[in-house]
């Protein structure tokens, strides 16, 4: 219920850049862990980051399922995508990806370094891959 609500607050903005949000909730009644305060953000940093920096074409994809009996959240979109060689600098406090030529993105570079304390916190596993052009993916394993 928390990322369905979470996600509502996304949903003007994704229409106001014609885009697209697609929800496929497959994790049946999913109890995970947290402080529902952090987990609110982390997802609202996450889609705030695939609209960001969605490009031409705002298509978001979030989905739960199931591995073993812990939840996992993806969140994919299909946005300009990061270069390989700053993939591990991600979630250092203040880094921020090179946007090139695009200077409608604002930010400190505290927002996956903030997602990347939290899942520490509640020893949460999170994995990103991206490329550049084809978007970018997060999954959050919840233990």
């Amino acid at each position: 219920d928390l990322i369905r609500d979470t996600l509502t607050l996304f949903e003007a903005q994704v229409e106001q850049k014609d885009g697209k949000l697609a929800c496929r909730f497959d994790a049946a009644n999913p109890i995970v862990q947290a402080d529902a305060g952090h987990l609110q953000n982390v997802i609202s940093n996450l889609m705030d980051n695939a609209i960001k920096y969605s490009g031409q074409r705002l298509e978001i994809s979030v989905s739960t399922r199931m591995e073993k009996q812990y939840p996992v959240l993806r969140i994919e979109d299909r946005g300009i995508g990061i270069p390989e060689e700053q993939m591990t600098r991600l979630f250092k406090k203040f880094y921020r990806v090179s946007t090139g030529n695009v200077h409608n993105v604002k930010g400190f570079g505290l927002g996956l370094y903030y997602v990347k304390l939290i899942c520490d916190a509640h020893k949460w596993h999170i994995l990103m891959d991206s490329k550049p052009g084809r978007g970018t993916t997060v999954d959050i394993h919840f233990h």
